[in-house]
């Protein structure tokens, strides 16, 4: 965990989303100054917190393993988001809490943990 962002997959996800059109906003606890100077910065939006990032998201990637993180309060979450999508590249979060709380989970090695019908 730093503030190092220069060999971030978190990185190279926001320059692939951004180039694919995405609107796009990202949350780092520790390296928001930095990502405020990378090259596609105008091109994204930089949140406050975990929920300010995912109000009104279609999805949400997961590409740090801070414990601000693993501790996010799923209910607020989900009613944040506008669609109940994770993708959690570090695994952070418990996958079957996830589905309980109506998202569609994504973590990497776990395949797809729909929502409860």
């Amino acid at each position: 965990n730093t503030d190092d962002v220069r060999s971030s997959v978190a990185v190279a996800l926001v320059e692939r989303l951004v180039a694919e059109g995405a609107r796009v906003t990202v949350y780092d606890p520790k390296g928001m100054e930095k990502a405020r100077a990378l090259h596609f910065a105008s091109a994204v939006t930089f949140a406050a917190s975990p929920l300010e990032a995912a109000k009104g998201a279609e999805a949400l990637a997961i590409a740090t393993e801070w414990a601000e993180f693993a501790s996010v309060d799923l209910s607020e979450l989900r009613e944040a988001m506008m669609t109940p999508l994770v993708f959690d590249g570090r695994n952070l979060l418990d996958p079957a809490a996830a589905r309980d709380f109506g998202f569609q989970y994504r973590g990497i090695g776990r395949g797809v943990i729909a929502e409860r019908g």
